[in-house]
């Protein structure tokens, strides 16, 4: 893993871990929206965590990861539709996908949290991000931070 993946994966952990679970916790799901042709978010906390991770891009390569609680999908994150009842980490890092799809996407669960790093689509939802910041350890201009602690289902 190289060592942006390695900086990127400590600070949302750091995150996930105050505002969700700890990373041993089976309790809990993460959606790695838009990740690209590799699934490298979902992969790294699934190697760091005891977490179910999912993957949604549409742009994912198709091929066999043999990753213990990674699961892979082609698609757009309007139809993914998750419907457990978890508590949900929602990650978009640098993401594509209109942030409050990919909310809306997400049901039926225990507690939503959501960690975006946004780039040339605006991120936003019905509320101000509870925490704000930038992270000069992601080297590039688009290192802004956004968090959401909890988000309470309509």
């Amino acid at each position: 893993m190289n060592d942006k993946y390695k900086i990127m994966f400590r600070d949302l952990h750091w995150m996930a871990y105050r505002y969700v679970h700890g990373r041993k916790s089976a309790a809990v799901t993460v959606v790695c929206v838009g990740d690209g042709h590799r699934p490298q978010t979902a992969a790294t906390f699934a190697y760091r965590t005891a977490w179910q991770c999912y993957s949604v891009d549409p742009q994912l390569r198709p091929r066999i990861y043999n990753i213990k609680r990674l699961s892979l999908h082609r698609c757009k994150v309007e139809e993914f539709g998750f419907h457990e009842k978890k508590n949900v980490l929602l990650v978009c890092v640098h993401s594509h996908a209109p942030l409050d799809k990919a909310v809306q996407s997400i049901t039926n669960y225990n507690q939503l949290a959501i960690i975006s790093i946004p780039c040339c689509v605006h991120q936003k939802i019905d509320r101000p991000p509870d925490l704000v910041y930038r992270d000069e350890n992601i080297h590039s201009p688009k290192n802004e931070v956004l968090v959401w602690k909890s988000i309470e289902e309509k």
